[in-house]
């Protein structure tokens, strides 16, 4: 069962992850946050539809550090597809292929040669299909989805697309594009649109951010910190029973980015003209949907780590730890206040913490950041736990 902790939030266009107060001297738990999507949103058998921005806000607010099974139930139930669906089910086949490929290392013999060199990774044929969705460690095992935003992927196909307000929006690792009045025929148009093309209609609104597998990348405004991306895998922590051969350990991530979003006027545009009203035909085809009045930046604070267990440093299986918790203090430019955001869940391999998504556009200068997981060693003994804590800090 998941656990949302939070104590400090930031405003954001109707996301708010969490509210604004000063870092108390202990966390406050909260009940799990279950998934509350508006009711008027479709799946037209390709893409899910929101109606209105306001549908669509209020969705993707309820959506952040929401609990995951809510989401998949969701998803399952529209029949959609979406790219976390997707993702999710390629993290399974994965774990089944190597929980296979455990099972027959382990058979072998001790002076078997092939415990001496690390097998190679011949993931199963949905994950191959779907890699280009997908990052990879090092190693060739799935890290995260390759959309940057986390949360997102649980409302876009797996071409990245969604319909808001009657406009097309495809959401990618490095951009958004939006074909302007939705038109389903420019979606083969947008594999060749790397910047706005007014001819076309479609604008291309670029996410800063860089998404690396080693060290850090970062970007500073003679003030703050505009994005960040940190990337690091821990170090192995030997198994304290007798089954020495296992180590623990976990990946985790920090990342901020910044972009813009698009600002809505309050009266839907129909067109052809005049066919928002009466009809006289039925046949008669009415395009609607509220007009981009301008663009507004936002930023967004991720933080994602995942654990894994190792046999005999050849094979790394996903490690449903009995808690991962992510625990962030942070400051934002101009302000002098500590912030506190905290997300635990229970029993999962991967744990995402959205700090901040929305606008106002925020720089950050300074972040301090615990990645904490309980590894239980010894299903028959409950008390057999491993703690661990690995802490990222930086500041401007």
């Amino acid at each position: 069962m998941r656990k949302l902790i939070f104590i400090a939030v930031l405003l954001s266009f109707g996301v708010s992850c969490q509210e604004v107060e000063k870092v108390q001297p202990t966390l406050v738990k909260v009940a799990s946050k279950m998934f509350e999507p508006e009711a008027d949103i479709e799946f037209n058998g390709e893409y899910l539809v929101f109606p209105t921005p306001e549908s669509f806000k209020k969705t993707y607010a309820s959506l952040i550090n929401s609990d995951p099974q809510s989401v998949r139930e969701w998803s399952t139930k529209l029949g959609f597809n979406s790219t976390r669906m997707i993702y999710e089910t390629a993290l399974e086949e994965q774990e089944k292929y190597l929980s296979n490929l455990l099972s027959q290392y382990k058979s072998f013999s001790s002076g078997d040669p092939r415990l001496k060199v690390k097998p190679i990774i011949v993931q199963p044929d949905f994950v191959k299909v779907h890699a280009y969705l997908l990052d990879f460690d090092s190693e060739g095992l799935i890290w995260r989805p390759k959309l940057s935003n986390y949360d997102m992927t649980a409302l876009v196909n797996k071409d990245g697309l969604v319909k808001v307000a009657g406009h097309l929006f495809q959401y990618n690792k490095d951009n958004t594009k939006i074909i302007v009045g939705g038109d389903p025929g420019k979606i083969t148009n947008l594999v060749n649109v790397n910047e706005t093309n007014e001819k076309l209609n479609i604008v291309v609104n670029p996410t800063n951010h860089e998404f690396v597998k080693k060290g850090q990348k970062e970007l500073q405004s003679e003030t703050g910190r505009i994005w960040y991306d940190y990337w690091n895998q821990s170090n192995h922590w030997p198994d304290p029973s007798a089954e020495t051969t296992n180590k623990y350990y976990m990946n985790y991530e920090v990342h901020i980015s910044i972009s813009s979003y698009p600002l809505y006027g309050t009266t839907p545009i129909c067109e052809p003209e005049g066919c928002g009203q009466a009809r006289t035909s039925e046949a008669m085809e009415c395009n609607c949907y509220y007009p981009i009045i301008g663009y507004i930046g936002f930023s967004r604070f991720e933080n994602h780590m995942e654990t894994r267990k190792s046999w005999m440093d050849l094979i790394n299986t996903g490690y449903h730890s009995l808690e991962n918790t992510i625990a962030v203090d942070y400051k934002i430019l101009n302000d002098p206040t500590i912030y506190h955001a905290s997300y635990s869940q229970d029993e999962y391999v991967n744990t995402y913490l959205t700090i901040y998504d929305g606008t106002p556009a925020i720089e950050f200068v300074c972040g301090d950041h615990d990645f904490y997981s309980m590894f239980l060693y010894d299903y028959y003994i409950p008390s057999n736990t491993l703690e661990r804590t690995v802490n990222v800090s930086w500041c401007d």
